[in-house]
C-alpha cells in the first residue's frame, strides 16, 4: 500500500498490521478501485504485488469497481486467489467462460426496490414511476441541494443539475472572477482532452495549463471533489461526469456520424464518446430527435448474435444503459426485444433468476404482456420448455 500510495501514514499502516493477527479472518475492502487517480496499469501492478501479502497473511480482499474497469485489471489478480462457492475449487471454475465465479455485478433496482429507495432518500417521482433504476443514480440525486427533493425528469437532467450544483459551489469558493459559462467551458476542455487521449485521466500539468490564471478555481474543483488527484494525474471522481460534459458539448455534426453504422466507428476508435453515447442519446431525445435515437438503437440491437460474455459485455452495456436512461424506453420496445432475442442465445451459463438481461423487464411503460414476451426471449423458451 505504501509503495503505491505514499501519502498513507506510517501510523495507519502500523495499526493495520497490529489488527491482522488479532482477527481470525481479516477482510480488507477496497471500494471504488476505478477511482484510483492513476491509470489502470498502476492499479493492476498494485493488485499483482499484493497477491503474496494476501496469501501469507490469509487475508480476504474485496474489491469493488466499475465492470469496464474490472475488464482492464482482472488479469493482474492471481486466479488462485479468487473466491469460489461450493466444495469444488478447481482452477477451471475460477476461469469459467462466463466469469460468473470471478465477480458479482450489482444489479439494477426492480421497480419496487426503486420506489423503496426513493422513499428512503425522500424523493418524489413524477407520476410515482421511478425513473432511476441503479443505486448509483440515487446517490447522485441525494447530493443535490436538499431543497430539491423532486427527482429529475431524466438521467441527463440529473447529471446536468449535479454539475451545475458543484460548479456553483466552486464559483462561490474561488477567488477568481469566473463566470458560470467560462467555468463550464474549462471543464468541457478537460473532458475533451480525455476523449482525445482515450483515457479518463489528465496529467496535472496539462490540467493547470487549461486553468492558467484561474488557480484558485482549479483548487476549488479539487476541494469540491469534482476531480481527484493522484501522484501525477487527475480524473473526475465520477466517471459519468466527463461522459455528460462530452455529450452536452457535442457538435451538431455528431448526428451525421451516428447515421447508419457510424456508431461502430465510435465504438472502435472513440472509446470515451462511446461510453458517453447513452447520455448523448438522452440529449437527442430531449431535442425531439427520437428517429435518430431509434436508428442508433436498432443498428446496435441487430449487431449482437449470441455473444453475451464478459469480453463483449461493454458493447452490450452501452445499449442497456441507453435504454435504461432514456425517458421513454417503452417507445423502443420492439428494438429492445430484438436485442434480447439476439443476445440471450449467448447466455446459456446464466440462471434465469440472475440473468444479466432480466432488468429489461422492469423498464417503465411496458404492459404486462410485453414484459412476459420479453421474459420469454431472455429465458430462451425453447431451452426451458416454455
Amino acid at each position: 500500500l505504501r509503495r503505491f500510495r505514499p501519502e498513507i501514514s506510517e501510523e495507519w499502516l502500523n495499526d493495520l498490521n497490529k489488527g491482522i493477527p488479532s482477527t481470525s479472518e481479516p477482510v480488507i475492502l477496497v471500494d471504488g478501485l476505478n477511482e484510483w487517480p492513476d491509470n489502470p496499469e498502476s492499479a493492476g501492478r498494485w493488485l499483482a504485488s499484493s497477491s503474496e501479502w494476501i496469501r501469507e497473511n490469509r487475508l480476504r480482499l474485496i474489491v469493488s469497481c466499475r465492470p469496464e474497469y474490472w475488464e482492464l485489471i482482472r488479469g493482474s489478480v492471481d486466479p488462485e486467489l479468487f473466491y469460489v462457492q461450493g466444495p469444488d475449487k478447481r482452477l477451471e471454475d475460477r476461469t469459467s467462460r462466463t466469469g460468473s465465479n470471478r465477480f458479482v455485478q450489482v444489479a439494477d433496482f426492480t421497480r419496487e426496490e426503486a420506489q423503496e429507495a426513493g422513499a428512503l432518500y425522500k424523493l418524489s417521482f413524477p407520476g410515482d414511476e421511478p425513473i432511476f433504476n441503479h443505486p448509483f443514480l440515487f446517490r447522485i440525486q441525494s447530493e443535490l441541494p436538499q431543497s430539491d427533493s423532486t427527482a429529475k425528469s431524466g438521467v441527463y437532467e440529473l447529471f446536468e443539475a449535479y454539475v451545475d450544483s458543484v460548479l456553483a459551489r466552486v464559483r462561490a469558493k474561488s477567488s477568481n472572477p469566473v463566470s458560470k459559462l467560462q467555468l463550464r467551458s474549462k471543464c468541457e476542455l478537460v473532458a475533451a482532452h480525455m476523449r482525445q487521449t482515450k483515457q479518463l485521466w489528465i496529467d496535472q500539468q496539462e490540467f493547470f495549463e487549461i486553468f492558467d490564471g484561474l488557480e484558485s478555481t482549479a483548487d476549488a474543483l479539487l476541494d469540491e471533489h469534482l476531480l481527484s488527484a493522484g501522484d501525477r494525474n487527475l480524473r473526475f471522481t465520477i466517471d459519468e461526469i466527463p461522459y455528460y460534459l462530452i455529450a452536452a458539448s457535442a457538435p451538431k455534426d455528431i448526428e451525421t456520424a451516428l447515421l447508419d453504422d457510424g456508431w461502430r466507428r465510435i465504438r472502435d476508435d472513440d472509446p470515451i464518446l462511446w461510453q458517453a453515447l447513452p447520455l448523448l442519446l438522452c440529449k437527442l431525445e430531449r431535442q425531439n430527435k427520437s428517429t435518430l435515437v431509434e436508428n442508433v438503437l436498432h443498428n446496435m440491437s441487430t449487431s449482437v448474435h449470441g455473444t453475451y460474455k464478459f469480453e463483449t459485455m461493454l458493447e452490450h452495456q452501452v445499449f442497456l444503459r441507453s435504454v435504461h436512461w432514456l425517458p421513454q424506453p417503452s417507445r423502443y420496445y420492439e428494438i429492445i426485444r430484438t436485442f434480447a432475442h439476439n443476445c440471450a442465445r449467448g447466455t446459456e451459463g446464466f440462471d434465469v433468476e440472475g440473468h444479466p438481461l432480466l432488468p429489461l423487464c422492469d423498464l417503465p411503460g411496458f404492459t404486462h404482456a410485453q414484459r412476459y414476451a420479453l421474459l420469454l426471449e431472455i429465458a430462451q423458451r425453447e431451452e426451458y420448455g416454455w
